[in-house]
């Protein structure tokens, strides 16, 4: 076929996102031996970060959801990682107890 890289889209927070991490890791390693360039679509989904009905945060672009949606990207060898910017600081690991965090992480640690 003439490829030269593999892509893949992982749902960081679904029910799947276990699975695909990794399945995708898997095809990416494979991809590494053959000598390809490989593309992952970091996107959070998970209806529970969705807290806009209550008048709370949509945590799909929270800083450090999507920082470790990029991390989990890297650690399983992302050549390229797509990401939507993250567009609130909102301390997401610790309003949705999703992960754990040091408390500086939203002061002293986090630039706006």
């Amino acid at each position: 076929m003439g490829a030269v890289a593999v892509g893949a889209t992982i749902y960081f927070g679904s029910a799947e996102s276990k699975r695909q991490i990794v399945e995708v890791s898997r095809a990416f390693e494979m991809a590494h031996e053959l000598g390809m360039a490989t593309v992952l679509w970091c996107y959070l989904r998970n209806s529970d970060f969705n807290q806009t009905k209550s008048g709370g945060v949509d945590y799909h672009t929270a800083t450090d959801l999507t920082g470790q949606a990029n991390h989990l990207g890297v650690t399983i060898q992302a050549d390229i990682i797509k990401q939507k910017l993250p567009e609130t600081p909102a301390p997401g690991f610790d309003d949705l107890k999703f992960g754990k965090s040091d408390k500086r992480m939203y002061s002293e640690l986090i630039s706006t």
